[in-house]
């Protein structure tokens, strides 16, 4: 019984997401916001999608601590908030309002289940490459202070200095 006090206080308060809600969310808490809703919207998602989820939820974790060093009007941060709060949700209700027995069904040369999956592995890619793209300025930094420690100390060692 103790246990499962445990666990629900543990528990975080806020399990539902709103679509709305994404919109009107801080940069900064705008990738664990987004993956709750996209967690909540598992149920409805096909298998292939699933995989999909789990590592656009995977890539949210990395990028939420690079959000607070992003000023919300730089461009990145606006590409970001538009991905997160827009292009995702519209692409996940826009399948979820089509009927269930037509969603594996061709219409003009393509399947709104195979849609969906093709656009989650876009947004998949775009969150990595984002991620990636704010994380180079630190990659540089780290790569430069790493041939600056070369130099000074293994080279001048070396050398007999």
């Amino acid at each position: 019984m103790i246990a499962a006090l445990l666990l629900i206080a543990l528990m975080p308060a806020e399990s539902r997401v709103k679509t709305e809600a994404l919109a009107a969310t801080e940069l900064t808490a705008l990738p664990l916001k987004t993956e709750i809703w996209l967690e909540n919207q598992r149920k409805a998602l096909p298998a292939p999608a699933i995989t999909l989820v789990d590592s656009i939820g995977v890539k949210l974790e990395i990028l939420a601590p690079q959000l607070e060093r992003l000023n919300d009007q730089e461009p990145a941060a606006q590409e970001i908030r538009r991905l997160l709060a827009d292009h995702l949700p519209e692409l996940v209700t826009g399948y979820q309002s089509i009927p269930q027995p037509l969603r594996r069904e061709e219409r003009n040369g393509r399947v709104p289940e195979k849609q969906l999956i093709d656009g989650l592995s876009v947004i998949d890619a775009e969150i990595g490459r984002m991620s990636e793209s704010l994380a180079s300025g630190d990659l540089d930094k780290l790569a430069t202070q790493n041939r600056f420690l070369e130099l000074k100390y293994q080279e001048a060692k070396e050398l007999g200095q």
